[in-house]
């Protein structure tokens, strides 16, 4: 009898052997790719990547909903958000960060250095003074530079933009985020008047891969010769199912059918994941 429990012990602890072995093979093996993921967090954004083991957020969404999404696109024991990213104060763009701050082990949270009235605002700079988190304001110039394959610009906003007394939309983040031959640019709400600031100061520098669009799509947002000189291969929209504001407008979606430019809209696709392992 003792004879054959042994043998279902140590045919158990193989079993959990390999099981750990495999994680483990698994585990190095994602921590070579890029990962971006374009996270359904309904009305609002959340962009998630993923790589050599660190997790950058940029924005959080508002709902629930968005919090699911991301323990979804997170592994089961991951606690972390190396970097986090507020691109303004707007609440469907921030307001899950309140959540995060408390959950999660938060090392950076990165700002666009604007002093918002949005509640909000007060709140997370409490929270990351409670939980120590380093609070840091971005100016365009700035790079985060992970690595020669991996990196991060900002492209707006300029210095002392108190001093300009910007709408909170206005002063959005403007993030291109380079891996190897590729780029993603990310807007927050900027609207057109920053997007031509942004034409007459980068110029061809804007062309990128991937855009989410601005604004989630609303008519506020994606000039036509914004679009022209981003010129990118496919247009996301983070926008939620029948959102009272009719993200993405009509009118930008005609502009992008007659520009020939691919696009996705998260209520109809769920998150969207581009996944580079080195080769493709």
């Amino acid at each position: 009898m003792k004879i054959k429990f042994f043998k279902i012990l140590t045919l158990f602890l193989l079993l959990i052997f390999n099981i750990f072995l495999f994680l483990n093979f698994f585990h190095l093996k994602k921590q070579n790719e890029f990962e971006i993921d374009f996270l359904d967090v309904g009305q609002g954004n959340g962009i998630l990547i993923k790589y050599q083991g660190l997790n950058f957020l940029i924005d959080s969404g508002k709902e629930l909903y968005a919090r699911k999404t991301l323990y979804k696109n997170l592994s089961f024991f991951d606690r972390n958000i190396d970097f986090a990213f507020a691109s303004h104060y707007d609440f469907d763009h921030v307001g899950n960060f309140i959540d995060y701050f408390q959950k999660y082990k938060i090392s950076y949270f990165f700002r666009n250095g604007k002093v918002s009235k949005a509640p909000v605002y007060d709140e997370l700079l409490k929270l990351s003074q409670k939980n120590k988190i380093k609070s840091i304001d971005l100016v365009a110039g700035d790079i985060l530079k992970i690595n020669k394959d991996f990196y991060i610009k900002v492209l707006f906003p300029e210095k002392n933009i108190n001093k300009n007394k910007l709408r909170d939309n206005d002063s959005s983040l403007v993030l291109q985020i380079f891996y190897k031959d590729k780029k993603f640019l990310i807007t927050g709400d900027s609207p057109k008047k920053i997007e031509k600031w942004l034409v007459e100061k980068y110029g061809e520098e804007l062309k990128s891969d991937i855009l989410l669009a601005g604004h989630h799509g609303s008519k506020t947002s994606s000039s036509e010769i914004f679009l022209k000189t981003v010129s990118p291969k496919l247009i996301i929209f983070s926008a939620g199912k029948d959102n009272p504001y009719h993200h993405p407008n009509k009118s930008v979606l005609d502009l992008v059918k007659k520009l020939k430019i691919p696009y996705l809209i998260t209520y109809n696709t769920g998150t969207i994941k581009e996944i580079f392992n080195g080769e493709k």
